[in-house]
């Protein structure tokens, strides 16, 4: 640890767990936490901030990237508050590194913290930290470290006075790979596809009735994941439903339980849809329609969605899906192949069916009004 009983420790409400637990532990012992709140949007005030700055304020911890809603803090300006009042600046990178690019100097980075599971593209259980030199780490845990044998302390040579134990070297070297990767392709070029295909699929349901998207998207640069709900239905059961159609989400609480008070959503959870460089233009436009469907399936179209559009579309999904399985029994025998069309097939006839008879009551109210 770095802290001692006494102590101020200033953070944000878009932490995550990861962060947030430990500094509850901390706070037990003495250690006093003070928290950027956010606004509506999940954005914080840097005035706010600085303005909570005291006398015994040793450091800022806060994330790079929200979690939940995608919105960035600019950890750079924060960096410039710290310099100022000469204060530590520790920053968890986890949702950032690897897509975005961190300069520990130009930021004024004391200490940065991030998992190599995630934009990193490593496997699960690896992840680094960075410590300025001169700040001093005191390890959790001591142990064997292969140098040294005959001393009874952890030796105090960074990095290995905090890596006791034999390392996770299969992890690592899975996470070696993943940079590979990433300096092969190009790290610009990674985040501008993710990007892409998040605005995409952001434009093609911001519109739809009954969606509630959370985070700021008037700003360009973003984490490439949507946050949202349909209408008041339970988060899981949405994320459930998607998984039936092969879409993996995290729907819940997200371990960002102070944003999720922030936003409203502390019963309700909310879904997350993230963006890989992996993931392609067809998978996005076929979630889309896949939401418009759960939309419909669950009665929520009512008057707002102009029914005899709906209608009209769906026929024409009817009919492209009947070409598709017509050409597939033509040029191949691929039985997945054939289930997969006819599945979409029973998706849009169901769909049909409820948005029918959702027409039919639009209709007959209408016609009773006029009587």
């Amino acid at each position: 640890g770095i802290f001692k009983n006494g102590d101020n420790i200033i953070t944000t409400m878009l932490e995550h767990n990861s962060v947030l637990r430990p500094l509850y532990e901390m706070e037990e012992k003495g250690v006093e936490l003070s928290f950027v709140k956010t606004d509506k949007l999940g954005n914080i005030s840097y005035e706010e901030m600085e303005s909570l700055i005291k006398n015994n304020t040793k450091a800022i911890i806060c994330t790079h990237g929200s979690n939940l809603t995608g919105n960035l803090i600019d950890i750079k300006r924060v960096g410039e508050i710290c310099k100022k009042y000469n204060l530590l600046f520790i920053v968890d990178a986890s949702q950032t590194a690897g897509v975005f690019p961190i300069d520990v100097e130009d930021m004024n980075i004391d200490v940065l913290c991030f998992t190599g599971h995630k934009s990193l593209l490593g496997p699960q259980g690896t992840g680094g930290i960075f410590v300025r030199e001169g700040v001093e780490i005191k390890p959790l845990k001591s142990g064997g470290t292969g140098i040294l044998t005959y001393s009874k302390s952890q030796p105090q040579i960074m990095p290995t006075y905090l890596e006791a134990g034999t390392l996770n070297g299969h992890g690592i070297a899975g996470l070696n790979a993943g940079i590979e990767f990433i300096n092969k392709i190009g790290m610009n070029k990674i985040r501008e596809k993710e990007d892409s295909l998040m605005w995409r699929f952001y434009n093609g349901v911001k519109n739809l009735p009954h969606i509630k998207i959370y985070g700021d998207f008037s700003k360009k640069e973003r984490c490439p994941i949507v946050t949202l709900n349909i209408g008041e239905y339970d988060s899981g059961d949405i994320a459930e439903e998607l998984l039936n159609f092969g879409i993996s989400t995290r729907a819940g609480g997200h371990c960002a339980p102070l944003m999720h008070e922030a936003l409203g959503t502390v019963e309700q959870g909310a879904v997350r849809f993230s963006f890989g460089y992996f993931n392609t233009e067809e998978e996005v436009d076929k979630v889309i329609e896949i939401i418009k469907n759960i939309i419909i399936k669950k009665h929520l179209c009512c008057q707002e969605i102009n029914s005899t559009v709906y209608f009209r579309l769906q026929i024409a999904d009817i009919v492209f899906l009947m070409l598709r399985l017509h050409m597939a029994f033509r040029i191949t025998c691929r039985p997945d192949a054939e289930i997969s069309l006819l599945f979409d097939i029973f998706n849009q006839f169901t769909c049909i069916t409820i948005l029918v008879r959702k027409w039919k009551c639009i209709i007959f109210r209408n016609i009773s009004a006029k009587r």
